[in-house]
C-alpha cells in the first residue's frame, strides 16, 4: 500500500498537471485578449474585480477545509456545505449590487455600474460547486478536479475571445470569466452529483474556520487589492491594466506550482499524527513548493522583456519593470503561502489570521505613503515590504505552532532557492542575445529555449545541492530515483551506476560534467553572445546629406511658406496630451548657442502646448531620403509625464503607415528608453506590425544630465539602432522601409501616464539633427 507520502506526491502531480493546463489556456487567453484590447480595458476589470475580491472575503465560507477535517463526511455535511455557499453566493452578489453605484461615482466612470453586476455572478456560481467533490480530495483522487479545470478554463477561452471579437471591449473579459465559472458549476455536480437541500444542521463544523479564516480572509484581500483600488486615483487606468497584466503574468507560477500544492498538503498534514513527522512534512513541503516556483519566477524576472514582446505585445512594454518586480514578491512570499494549510489542520486558524494582521498593519500605511508619494513604484515597493513582513511572521508562527526552528525553516526555503544562481547566470550570458531581436517566431522559439536550458540548469543545481546536504527525503529524491530509471539504459547503465554507488566526488563531478555539456550546447544553439554593444559606428563611409546645428530656426506652422521644418506632422495627427503649437516668438521653439529648445508648460487657461519639428510639409516637399544613417544629439528632461522622441515616417502613406522610433523617452522610467518601428495597416484593413527594444543605462540620471547621440541606420538589409553610436539593437529591414523617410522631433506629455506631476515648464535640448548616406548608395531625396 502506498505511504501518505507517496499518495500526497502523486495527488500533487495531477493538482500540478491540472493547474498547469488551466494556467496554459490562461496565458493562451491573455496572450489573444491583450492583443484585441487595451489597457484601459484590463484596468477597468481590475477596478471592479479589486472591490468584488474584498467582498468575497468578507463573506468567505472555506467550506472544502472544513469538510477536509472530518474523517467520514454524512449527507448532512455535505447538505450544509451546499446551503452556506448558496447564502454566500447570494450575499456576494446582492452586496455588489448595492455597491455597483458608489464605486461608479467614486472612480467617475459610468461604465463600472453594469460592469460590476456581471462579474458578482462568477462568485455566485463559484459559491455553490458541489460539495461532493472533497470525497475525492481525501481519497487524494484529483483526476476530476483536473477535468474540471481544464472545461472551465476552455469555456473561459472560447467565449472571452469570442465577446472581444464581437465587442473590441472589456467585455470579453468580463463575460469569459462569468461563464467559466458557471460550466465549473455545472460540471462538478456531473462528477459529484448531489441533490441540494436547505439546512445548517451541521452549522457548527464550519463555526470555527468561518470566524478566524473570514478575519484572516478579509484581511488577506485587503492586503492585496489595496493598490489596485489606490493606483486609479493616483495614476491612470492604463496603468492599472499594465500593473493587473503584469500581475496576472507574474501569478502564474504560483498557481500554476503552487497553489495546486496546498489542497494535497492539507490531506497530508490531517493524516499525519506523530509531530516530528509533520515538521518533517512541512519542511518538504516549503522546499517543494520554492523547488517548482523559482525557475519560472526566476526567468521572468531575467527575461520579462522578450516575454512581454512576444506574449503580450509592444503597446504592453510600460509592464516589463512591473512584472520584475511583482515576480520578486512573489518568489520571496512562496513560504508564506505554506503555513496556512498546516495551521488550518491543527485547529488554529487563529494564527493565519494573525499574520495577515500583522501584515495589514505594514501594508496599509507604506501602500499609501508609497503611491501617493511614488504611484506604481511605491506600490510596488509597498508589496515587497509587506510580503517579507508575512514571511517573518510565518517562521515565527510555525516555529510557536509547529516547533520548528527557524533556521531549518530557512534551510529548506534557501537550498531549493540558492539552485537559481547558476540559472540567472546562464540566463543573464544569454540574454543580450534574445534582447535585441524583434517581436516574432524567432523571438519566440528561443525564448523558449533560454527558458528550457535555465530550467534545465537549475534542475541540475538543485540535485547537486541535494547531494552536497546528504540526499534528504523530498521532491528531489523522487526526481532523482526516475532521473536514474531514465538514463539506466545508457552508456550500458554506467552513469547511473556512477550516480548510485560513487562517492560524493564522483557525483558532484559528473553533475559538473553535465553542466559544462549544458554550457557548451547553450553556445551551439544561439552562438557566442553578441558583440553589438561594442560595435561602434565609423561614419567615414558615409556622405553628409542634411544638416541641422539649430544656429537657427527656419520653421513655419504647416509650410505655408518655404520652410526647412514644419511645426505639426504633416498628416496633422497630434497625440499626447499636450497640444502641438504653432510656432511665435519663444514659444515653442528657442535658438540659442546652436542648441534647439522645446518647451512644453501650461498656457493662460491651464492647458499644456509643446512643440513638433517635422521636415516635411503635407504636400511631401522638404527633407527625406530612402535609407541612410538619421542623428539626434539631444538632452532629455527629467520629471514624470514627458514623452520626448525622435523618429521617422515614410513619405508614402497611402497604403500604410511605415514608423521608426529611433527614442522615445518615458520620464517615469529615467534609467531607460525605447526604440522601435510599426507599420501601420489597419486604417487601410491590413494587419499592423511592430518591433521593440529598451535600452537600460548604467548611470539613472544620464539621459538627462548630458547630451547623447540617438541614431538609427536603415539599410537594404538591416536596421540598426545606436546609442553614442554604439549599437544597441538591430532588426531585419521590412520591404515596407524601402522608401524615402523624414525626420522628426518633439516633446509630448503623456504615453498613457498621467502629467499631474509633471514639470512645468519642462524642456528639451537639441543639439543637431544629422543625416547621412552611405557613399556608394545615394539615395537622397
Amino acid at each position: 500500500m502506498a505511504t501518505i507520502s507517496q499518495r500526497a506526491t502523486i495527488a500533487s502531480i495531477w493538482t500540478v498537471a491540472g493547474k498547469f493546463a488551466a494556467r496554459l489556456l490562461d496565458f493562451v487567453s491573455l496572450l489573444i485578449l491583450a492583443r484585441l484590447l487595451l489597457p484601459e480595458d484590463f484596468g477597468l476589470v481590475a477596478i471592479a474585480t479589486s472591490f468584488l475580491a474584498i467582498i468575497e472575503a468578507v463573506l468567505d465560507v472555506p467550506l472544502v477545509q472544513a469538510l477536509l477535517r472530518q474523517q467520514s463526511l454524512s449527507k448532512a455535511m455535505l447538505q450544509t456545505a451546499f446551503t452556506l455557499g448558496l447564502l454566500r453566493g447570494l450575499g456576494v452578489f446582492l452586496v455588489m449590487a448595492v455597491a455597483a453605484w458608489p464605486i461608479t461615482l467614486f472612480y467617475d466612470d459610468a461604465r463600472l455600474a453594469p460592469l460590476v453586476l456581471v462579474l458578482a455572478l462568477g462568485p455566485a456560481f463559484r459559491s455553490v460547486y458541489s460539495p461532493g467533490m472533497v470525497l475525492y480530495m481525501q481519497r487524494f483522487d484529483f483526476k476530476r478536479e483536473f477535468c474540471l479545470d481544464l472545461v472551465a478554463k476552455s469555456c473561459t477561452l472560447i467565449v472571452a475571445v469570442s465577446v472581444a471579437l464581437a465587442t473590441d471591449s472589456y467585455w470579453g473579459l468580463a463575460i469569459g470569466t462569468v461563464s467559466g465559472a458557471f460550466a465549473a458549476m455545472t460540471i462538478s455536480y456531473v462528477f459529484a452529483p448531489l441533490r441540494p437541500k436547505l439546512t445548517l444542521s451541521q452549522w457548527r463544523l464550519f463555526q470555527d474556520m468561518i470566524g478566524w479564516n473570514g478575519v484572516a480572509q478579509v484581511l488577506d484581500s485587503i492586503n492585496w487589492q489595496l493598490d489596485r483600488l489606490l493606483l486609479p486615483r493616483f495614476t491612470s487606468i492604463a496603468v492599472v491594466g499594465a500593473f493587473n497584466v503584469a500581475d496576472m503574468l507574474a501569478g502564474i507560477p504560483h498557481q500554476t506550482f503552487v497553489g495546486p500544492l496546498l489542497r494535497p498538503l492539507m490531506a497530508a498534514f490531517a493524516s499525519v499524527d506523530d509531530g516530528r513527522k509533520r515538521i518533517a512534512a512541512y519542511l518538504k513541503a516549503t522546499s517543494a513548493a520554492t523547488l517548482v516556483a523559482t525557475p519560472a519566477l526566476l526567468s521572468i524576472i531575467v527575461l520579462a522583456d522578450p516575454i512581454v514582446r512576444v506574449v503580450i505585445g509592444d503597446k504592453w512594454l510600460s509592464a516589463i519593470g512591473i512584472l520584475q518586480m511583482l515576480s520578486l514578491v512573489s518568489l520571496v512570499g512562496i513560504p508564506s503561502t505554506v503555513m496556512p494549510p498546516l495551521v488550518m489542520v491543527l485547529d488554529k486558524t487563529r494564527y493565519v489570521a494573525l499574520q495577515r494582521f500583522i501584515e495589514f498593519c505594514f501594508r496599509v500605511p507604506v501602500t499609501l505613503a508609497g503611491i501617493v508619494l511614488f504611484g506604481i513604484n511605491g506600490a510596488l515597493g509597498a508589496r515587497l515590504i509587506a510580503v517579507l513582513v508575512a514571511y517573518a511572521a510565518s517562521l515565527f508562527i510555525v516555529r510557536r505552532v509547529l516547533g520548528a526552528s527557524i533556521r531549518s525553516q530557512l534551510m529548506a526555503y534557501l537550498r531549493p532557492l540558492l539552485a537559481g544562481v547558476p540559472m540567472v547566470a546562464v540566463l543573464l550570458y544569454l540574454q543580450p542575445y534574445l534582447h535585441v531581436l524583434p517581436a516574432g517566431l524567432k523571438l519566440a522559439v528561443l525564448l523558449g529555449l533560454c527558458g528550457g536550458l535555465g530550467i534545465a540548469v537549475f534542475g541540475i543545481a538543485a540535485l547537486l545541492l541535494w547531494q552536497l546536504a546528504g540526499r534528504p527525503e523530498g521532491l528531489e529524491a523522487i526526481i532523482y530515483r526516475r532521473l536514474l530509471l531514465a538514463l539506466k539504459p545508457l552508456a550500458g547503465g554506467r552513469l547511473a551506476r556512477i550516480l548510485i554507488k560513487g562517492g560524493r566526488f564522483m557525483r558532484v563531478a559528473a553533475v559538473l560534467g553535465i553542466i559544462i555539456v549544458f554550457g557548451i550546447l547553450a553556445d551551439a544553439l544561439l552562438g557566442i553572445r553578441p558583440t553589438m554593444a561594442q560595435k561602434q559606428l565609423d561614419l567615414s563611409e558615409y556622405d553628409l546629406t542634411f544638416r541641422e546645428d539649430f544656429d537657427q530656426l527656419d520653421v513655419s506652422a504647416w509650410g505655408e511658406r518655404p520652410s526647412r521644418w514644419i511645426a505639426h506632422t504633416p498628416w496633422n495627427g497630434d497625440f499626447g496630451d499636450a497640444r502641438f503649437a504653432d510656432p511665435q516668438e519663444g514659444f515653442p521653439f528657442t535658438t540659442k548657442d546652436g542648441i534647439l529648445q522645446i518647451e512644453a508648460k501650461k498656457d493662460e487657461e491651464g492647458v499644456w502646448r509643446s512643440g513638433l519639428l517635422a521636415s516635411t510639409n503635407p504636400k511631401g516637399e522638404g527633407f527625406s531620403q530612402r535609407f541612410g544613417y538619421f542623428e539626434a544629439r539631444m538632452k532629455l528632461p527629467p520629471g514624470k509625464g514627458v514623452w520626448p522622441a525622435f523618429w521617422l515616417i515614410g513619405v508614402d502613406r497611402s497604403q500604410y503607415t511605415a514608423e521608426i522610433d529611433v527614442i522615445e523617452y518615458y520620464g517615469r522610467v529615467p534609467w531607460e528608453f525605447s526604440s522601435g518601428y510599426h507599420i501601420w495597416r489597419q486604417s487601410h484593413g491590413g494587419e499592423d506590425t511592430s518591433g521593440g527594444h529598451w535600452t537600460t543605462v548604467e548611470d539613472n540620471g544620464m539621459l538627462n544630465n548630458a547630451f547623447h547621440t540617438y541614431g538609427v541606420d536603415v539599410g537594404p538589409k538591416t536596421t540598426t539602432f545606436y546609442l553614442d553610436r554604439k549599437a544597441i539593437w538591430s532588426f531585419k529591414t521590412p520591404a515596407e522601409f524601402d522608401m524615402p523617410l523624414y525626420p522628426l522631433v518633439n516633446l509630448a506629455l503623456g504615453a498613457g501616464w498621467p502629467i499631474d506631476e509633471t514639470p512645468d515648464p519642462s524642456i528639451l535640448e537639441v543639439d543637431y539633427i544629422h543625416v547621412y548616406q552611405r557613399k556608394d548608395n545615394h539615395h537622397g531625396d
